[in-house]
């Protein structure tokens, strides 16, 4: 399945690799580097801006709301991201179709790479952080009460998880951010993209 995609990227997407501070950085970019890359266009700054007047990011997060611009832009069919909390959100998705068909373009399916890959073609299903992962996911879910039981218990999981891999996850608070419409926001937006 992993071979019936093409893949792209945009200088957004260099810009932050290059940037970043990790293990094989360089490998990475020469991988990078072979992929064909998206055609920057006038209006990137434009629809950047307005997605984030209209919520789809905070000001903070502007290089994911390029990632979006890119991929709607150009009519890509997947976002591939990590960042499930402004891009890969079921709860993002129907604001970011509302923003987009008013900029009159269709939406990329948003979704964390390893969804594109069926099970036994991706090593990485078979690795042990990805094994304890399942399993825990499989734990809260079996154990938890309600979702604010289930959020509690996958956030202390988390940093236990993170502490014997020697890791810390930081999660940040952006004071005065909306980070999303209110269901009123999102049906008025509809209305108004249906005329």
């Amino acid at each position: 399945m992993a071979g019936e995609y093409e893949l792209f990227v945009s200088d957004a997407v260099i810009r932050e690799l290059n940037r970043g501070d990790y293990p094989n950085k360089e490998e990475v970019l020469a991988l990078v580097s072979e992929i064909p890359q998206l055609q920057l266009f006038d209006d990137l700054d434009r629809i950047v801006e307005f997605y984030v007047a209209n919520y789809v990011m905070p000001r903070t997060l502007a290089g994911d709301a390029a990632h979006l611009a890119y991929a709607s832009y150009h009519n890509i069919e997947y976002l591939l991201t990590w960042n499930c909390n402004h891009l890969a959100n079921a709860n993002k998705r129907k604001h970011i179709r509302v923003i987009n068909a008013r900029l009159g373009f269709s939406t990329p399916e948003i979704v964390p790479p390893l969804q594109l890959f069926k099970e036994r073609e991706n090593p990485m299903i078979h690795s042990e952080i990805l094994e304890e992962k399942y399993r825990i996911q499989a734990k809260l879910i079996a154990e938890s009460t309600s979702i604010r039981d289930y959020l509690e218990r996958a956030h202390r999981e988390a940093q236990e998880v993170a502490k014997k891999y020697g890791f810390e996850i930081k999660y940040a608070d952006l004071p005065g951010t909306k980070l999303a419409m209110s269901r009123e926001e999102i049906d008025k937006a509809i209305e108004e993209a249906r005329r």
